[in-house]
């Protein structure tokens, strides 16, 4: 661990003694940043961690991990929280399954260098219904039309709250409306969201949105049907 590093020690495994009420015992390194909130299980990766936990679990990344940033692409599975603890930064594509929840975290998404595919230029995909996405701080840093968020066909019922939007050109692109709430949001020079859904119907409501001029309309909507 960092506070103790570089120091000899006799016997390393008894570097770090800790006291638990009339108990104590030894452990080689502190906790873990990467771990399981609920079960206290610490983990070597984010993936990791998402891959043994349970639905309604907390996997906690509280700390700096690869110079304060987590690099992985990760797939959040069903009913998952995962939790930047506004720690390090997110630099890998996000994928959120049914009923998962992404909180506390900054997003800095790039794209992938010379990847016209315009299914591969969202930081986060909502693949299930029923996702929350929490006070995330998204910055697009790449060179395409890139969009914060995606929600799949059928991946309905997405909460997006106290969420801010930098440099993108789109902060969400849906595929589905029904259900979709989106509050407490700043989207700063771009459009705040499309859909080419007929008959949409969302909960858009108590969003900033700045920087209303030609080439990034701070709302372009075009209302064919729907409310």
């Amino acid at each position: 661990n960092n506070i103790l590093a570089n120091n000899t020690f006799g016997n390393d495994t008894q570097k770090v003694k800790i006291f638990s009420g009339s108990n104590s015992f030894y452990v080689n390194d502190l906790s873990s940043v990467i771990y399981n909130q609920t079960t206290g299980v610490g983990y070597n990766s984010v993936q990791e961690a998402l891959n043994n936990a349970q639905p309604g679990e907390v996997v906690l990344v509280s700390g700096a991990i690869n110079d304060d940033a987590c690099t992985e692409e990760l797939n959040i599975p069903q009913g998952v929280i995962l939790d930047g603890s506004n720690k390090p930064v997110f630099t890998g594509k996000l994928h959120a399954a049914q009923g998962a929840t992404i909180r506390n975290l900054a997003s800095k998404w790039a794209g992938n260098p010379g990847n016209t595919n315009p299914n591969d230029r969202q930081a986060i995909e909502v693949q299930g219904t029923g996702v929350t996405l929490q006070n995330i701080n998204f910055t697009y840093t790449g060179t395409l039309r890139g969009e914060a968020i995606v929600n799949y066909v059928g991946a309905k019922n997405l909460t997006v709250e106290n969420c801010q939007f930098n440099s993108y050109w789109k902060g969400l692109y849906l595929n589905t409306s029904e259900g979709v709430v989106i509050k407490g949001c700043t989207f700063n020079n771009m459009n705040p969201f499309s859909t080419d859904e007929w008959n949409a119907t969302l909960n858009f409501a108590g969003n900033t949105i700045t920087g209303n001029i030609p080439t990034f309309n701070a709302a372009h909507c075009i209302v064919v049907a729907g409310t």
